[in-house]
């Protein structure tokens, strides 16, 4: 065999994400990612913050993107991505009263839902209704069907959908980090250093929404 393909990535890559990276910006990535290297096999799961540390920490994955704090000295961070968060609600449709709002929330320990919580607790409010998902495609379902609003990173939208509109949030709520992690300890294969075409992809996807949103707001 020789030295070029014993250098070439490959082998088994299990990779966590959560809701809101599993969109379609990433599998935009993936088939990139996949055609650059052909040799990787990749595997995805899809879950909350919380439950994708717990995996990468009981070596069931290689890496996982996740968002938020990461909460253990275990855990070590190779690339982030800076996201910008909105308010998303129906298009069309007036901005909604905060202290009567219906919000449509990830399961507990998504940091959105965390984030929502919080902006609302600094206006002295609670939730009035709340609708859980498990999946963003049923989250923008409900918000476009008038059922409620939620709080998403840009990004995560589908490009170009009239049907929903962006408002900004207050300066302290409008940035989520999103990072890629590994256990600190774990041997780096091949396939997880072909991972910063992933993240690298992903940041300026990234960055060019956070842009319009901000071209939003002026």
């Amino acid at each position: 065999m020789s030295a070029r393909l014993l250098q070439w990535p490959g082998g088994t890559l299990a990779i966590g994400v959560v809701e809101t990276v599993a969109s379609a910006r990433l599998l935009h990535v993936l088939s990139d990612f996949q055609t650059r290297y052909p040799h990787v096999s990749l595997s995805l799961v899809t879950g909350t913050s919380p439950d994708l540390c717990a995996k990468v920490l009981n070596y069931e994955l290689d890496g996982a993107f996740v968002t938020g704090e990461i909460g253990s000295s275990l855990l070590v961070s190779d690339y982030e991505i800076r996201d910008v968060v909105g308010l998303v609600t129906r298009s069309g449709g007036e901005e909604p009263d905060l202290s009567r709002a219906t919000w449509v929330v990830f399961p507990q320990g998504c940091p959105f839902r965390a984030v929502t919580e919080a902006w609302l607790e600094s206006e002295g409010l609670r939730p009035a209704q709340v609708i859980e998902t498990a999946t963003l495609e049923t989250m923008l379902g409900c918000v476009r069907s008038g059922l409620g609003a939620t709080l998403l990173p840009v990004s995560a939208l589908p490009e170009g959908d009239g049907t929903l509109r962006v408002v900004p949030v207050p300066e302290a709520y409008r940035h989520m980090t999103t990072r890629l992690i590994r256990r600190r300890d774990r041997f780096v294969s091949k396939a997880f250093t072909a991972t910063p075409i992933i993240s690298n992809t992903m940041k300026i996807l990234s960055d060019s929404m956070g842009k319009k949103l901000l071209i939003m707001k002026i």
